[in-house]
């Protein structure tokens, strides 16, 4: 090969070099960083389609030509760090595309499973980590092959400036906060002293810690990524309800109480969120009835603000996505929160009832079914149990025995949050089963 088309090769070679290491990696990694912080969706894809178009092809071609243009023996000056960094280059980023590939695969198997962890997992940690490295090598090997190349001091100012450019705005994407929807906090402030039980008070240093991890960013971040607007959930009732062939009358979500000493305020809000957007769902279902079931008793201690908030947040929905034409009535949804404590009292006063209105020898145990449900709420056809510890067995954590006879039991405890993913999935399980009570 003539010497002057080799030349002209390698200035190529580093022209499609500075251009996918300068311009379209940090496109990529930008994109999606920004889109990650704003909650907008179309994040991954971009990086993906990026990174596959404008990374990968211009890349590849780029070392195929240097590599038609390496033999040392035409008289073309050969200096090794560069030599040794683009071949780490070239091992890295396939290496960093195949990476990107399960990480992607894994995360679509998890999130059809609903198995999201709470945490970013050690293989995401390792593509970004690689990708960092991999960038800082290719950053040093542009300035190298302008040094080969006697690059003029105006390009090297300009490089100097791009690159510092760079380095700003990944400081800047990395420093802003995530956005996220405020909402309006009905919890006491626990930097002051309340009583949640009559038998003590919550420890506030437990309060305010969470070694779970639970609402985390990264479990935040990778949730909405994937999340549906509330237009589109909209849309998505409106399908599944025509799917599905039974629906719950009574709803009841269990809180499970596992985490119940190390929950934050702002984890208690994240619940509170997601029973008035359960509430939302429910009603456009026809659901009617609710219960939530927290054992500890701090939804209950704080049922007053719930209501008005439940009730706020369910007049919005109806305003902004229900065609149809409602009275007050059908605007209502009944809600109660039930603690550890709700059982054993509504028990105490059923038997001091009946002691007075009833002979000893006249009890059987339909009377006693009876008399439990005089005055109280009625038996929940669907208990969703979330927000505890990842294990498949399941704990009521003192939920009254009498109101579960017909109960179908759907196991969320290793998850957080409970999407409309989680709430959709338990209606269409729900869908499916029947009940036979004694037969």
């Amino acid at each position: 090969m003539d010497q002057a088309v080799r030349t002209k090769l390698s200035y190529i070679h580093g022209g499609l070099m500075a251009f996918v290491w300068l311009v379209a990696v940090p496109l990529a990694i930008a994109g999606n960083m920004y889109a990650r912080k704003k909650q907008l969706p179309w994040g991954p894809k971009f990086h993906m389609a990026v990174m596959a178009t404008a990374v990968l092809l211009p890349f590849t071609a780029s070392a195929g030509l240097i590599f038609s243009v390496s033999d040392t023996s035409a008289g073309l000056p050969v200096v090794e760090p560069p030599k040794m960094i683009g071949t780490i280059l070239s091992l890295g980023t396939w290496i960093q595309i195949i990476l990107g590939v399960v990480n992607h695969s894994v995360f679509r198997y998890r999130r059809k499973h609903n198995r999201l962890p709470a945490k970013r997992p050690w293989n995401n940690h390792v593509h970004i980590w690689l990708g960092r490295f991999l960038a800082t090598m290719a950053l040093l090997n542009v300035s190298l092959g302008m040094r080969i190349r006697g690059a003029s001091l105006v390009v090297y100012i300009l490089f100097a400036i791009w690159a510092t450019f760079l380095v700003v705005l990944f400081l800047y994407l990395a420093w802003i906060k995530t956005e996220k929807k405020q909402a309006v906090s009905c919890l006491p402030d626990p930097d002051k002293s309340y009583k949640v039980t009559d038998k003590g008070d919550y420890d506030k240093s437990k309060l305010l810690t969470n070694k779970y991890g639970v609402g985390t960013t990264w479990q935040y971040c990778i949730v909405y990524i994937h999340r549906l607007t509330e237009k589109e959930i909209f849309e998505c009732i409106q399908y599944d309800r025509a799917q599905l062939t039974k629906i719950p009358k009574h709803l009841s979500i269990h809180i499970s109480n596992e985490l119940a000493s190390t929950r934050s305020h702002k984890d208690w809000e994240e619940i509170i969120n997601n029973v008035c957007s359960v509430s939302c769902w429910a009603w456009e279902f026809g659901i009617r009835e609710i219960s939530v079931y927290d054992a500890s008793g701090m939804m209950k201690y704080i049922s007053v603000d719930l209501y008005k908030q439940q009730s706020k947040t369910l007049n919005e929905w109806i305003k902004a996505y229900s065609t149809k034409r409602t009275t007050k009535q059908e605007n209502y949804i009944k809600l109660s929160f039930l603690s550890g404590e709700s059982g054993k009292s509504h028990m105490g006063a059923v038997v001091q009832r009946m002691a007075k209105q009833i002979n000893v020898n006249d009890v059987h145990i339909g009377l006693v079914d009876k008399h439990m449900h005089e005055d109280s709420f009625s038996d929940s056809d669907l208990m969703i149990v979330y927000n505890g510890l990842p294990h498949h067995y399941l704990s009521l954590d003192g939920y009254s025995p009498w109101h579960i006879k017909l109960t179908e039991f759907i196991n969320f405890s290793h998850h957080h949050s409970l999407n409309y993913t989680l709430f959709s999935k338990a209606l269409y399980r729900f869908s499916k089963v029947e009940q036979r009570f004694g037969r």
